[in-house]
């Protein structure tokens, strides 16, 4: 990163169009030093007071940082990771950037432009968000797919897991009606075991999905996130209603099957 080629801006004369200073004093027009972005700093580890030399068409241009400031980027306006006094960059060329709004109504005036005028270069940055936000749509769409089969996926080991005990809850259910135990009694305790099941089961998916989507947008896409603390919730509910409807119909068969039939199977 520090050898790629930057884009140098002189910084404004004005204090507040400096941006948010966090480290350091504001830019004097007069002295010549540099004003630096505090990730890009973070990263290459400059502090205040540190001295950056920038080979400008094969001049050396060396001057102390004086302050650090932070960018909002999300803005859309003209930022630059560092910025220099006008003293240290009044004798270099350089070429004039600006942003604006244009509504989508008027796009036939960017083609007027460029043909009055051919040394302007326009950037669309419209086109540019609309093919980030289509590749975003397909990277939802194709985890929605892995959320649907990983759902599947769950439910097949469960309906397997049932059907590798479903003797041993013929067993219990033979016993249990042999001593007396009602339907009612039988379908109530079934059902506590089945919701319990799927209430944990939920809860630990949501919390682990929570958890693991909160550290993944800080830690690594560097997006500020907060703790989803009603997923836990929703899968919770989500895992009772699963686990509910794949026992329903076989619990309730055994429930209603005659002490007799269960033992004699």
């Amino acid at each position: 990163m520090a050898e790629r080629e930057f884009n140098l801006s002189v910084a404004p004369s004005s204090v507040r169009e400096q941006g948010k200073i966090v480290a350091g004093q504001p830019l004097q027009a007069n002295i010549p030093a540099w004003s630096v972005e505090e990730g890009l700093a973070k990263t290459l580890g400059i502090a205040v007071g540190d001295t950056l030399t920038f080979d400008i068409g094969g001049i050396p241009i060396s001057a102390p940082v004086a302050n650090l400031r932070q960018v909002a980027w999300e803005s859309f306006q003209v930022n630059f990771f560092v910025m220099g006094s006008a003293s240290l960059l009044q004798a270099q060329t350089g070429s004039w950037i600006s942003s604006f709004y244009l509504p989508p109504n008027q796009t036939q005036w960017i083609a007027n432009w460029v043909r009055a005028m051919p040394n302007i270069t326009v950037i669309d940055v419209g086109q540019v968000l609309n093919e980030v936000q289509r590749v975003i749509t397909l990277a939802s769409s194709v985890l929605r797919l892995v959320l649907i089969l990983c759902v599947l996926a769950g439910l097949t080991v469960l309906i397997a897991a049932l059907d590798t005990t479903e003797s041993e809850r013929r067993r219990e259910a033979a016993i249990m009606r042999a001593l007396g135990a009602t339907s009612k009694r039988l379908a109530a305790v079934w059902w506590v075991e089945s919701l319990l099941l799927g209430a944990v089961a939920g809860l630990i998916a949501g919390v682990c999905a929570s958890v693991l989507g909160w550290s993944l947008a800080t830690q690594l896409l560097n997006i500020p996130m907060a703790l989803n603390l009603l997923l836990p919730l929703y899968t919770l509910l989500l895992g009772m209603l699963l686990a509910a409807l794949t026992v329903w119909r076989r619990l309730r068969l055994f429930a209603q099957t005659t002490p007799m039939m269960l033992l004699k199977d």
